[in-house]
């Protein structure tokens, strides 16, 4: 994975329909809530395709640059992170992610 961005992990998988499914990022620095989150989001919502996960602001930064996603689930107390502020500290992209973020 030489083009995977520092502090993340993908998932490649493309649903049959990628035009129809929104692409997540979910960034929390617990493995656990993590793989929770993805866990709940493959059984109970088709239509979301987690691509990828970060566990810090860098990686979250990087993974939003590199792979473009439709939204970001983002932890707003993520250790280095300013209250959900981070990824608007970073250049604006041509399309931006839409977000959500949970305590």
């Amino acid at each position: 994975m030489a083009d995977t961005p520092a502090g993340t992990t993908t998932d490649h998988h493309q649903p049959a329909d990628a035009s129809a499914s929104l692409r997540v990022l979910v960034v929390d620095d617990h493995a656990l809530v993590r793989s929770g989150v993805r866990s709940e989001l493959t059984a109970h919502a088709p239509d979301l395709d987690v691509i990828a996960e970060a566990d810090d602001v860098e990686g979250a930064i990087a993974a939003v640059h590199a792979l473009r996603p439709d939204v970001v689930l983002l932890d707003v107390h993520l250790p280095g992170g300013n209250g959900g502020e981070g990824p608007r500290s970073s250049p604006p992209a041509t399309t931006s992610p839409r977000r959500a973020s949970w305590p």
